[in-house]
């Protein structure tokens, strides 16, 4: 299922993620420890396949084709550069790639 993405995490960048399963079957436990399961379809597989990739440190443009990303490079540095406007706060990154980012 090929779908187009955004996230809050890169501000008003939007692409086609093709790796999206249309129907997935969720098992977790509940705040009581209960197994439980559910399906989810449609927009709702997407959001959840979107969230979850966000606990392993996976962003929506790591899944887009390359073609895809060379389409949103330009807005991508951008965002890199700090030379956005959001309606919501946003940290920078001040760090080279390879040393830790420091937030107090």
């Amino acid at each position: 299922m090929v779908t187009e993405e955004g996230c809050l995490s890169i501000p008003n960048v939007f692409g086609e993620v093709p790796e999206r399963d249309k129907l997935i079957e969720v098992v977790f436990y509940d705040e009581n420890l209960k197994k439980q399961r559910m399906k989810f379809d449609g927009f709702s597989s997407n959001i959840f396949q979107h969230e979850y990739d966000h606990l392993h440190g996976i962003l929506f443009i790591d899944r887009m084709t390359k073609e895809g990303r060379e389409k949103i490079a330009e807005e991508l540095t951008k965002i890199e550069q700090g030379k956005i406007q959001t309606i919501y706060d946003m940290i920078f990154r001040q760090s080279s790639p390879q040393t830790p980012a420091v937030i107090d």
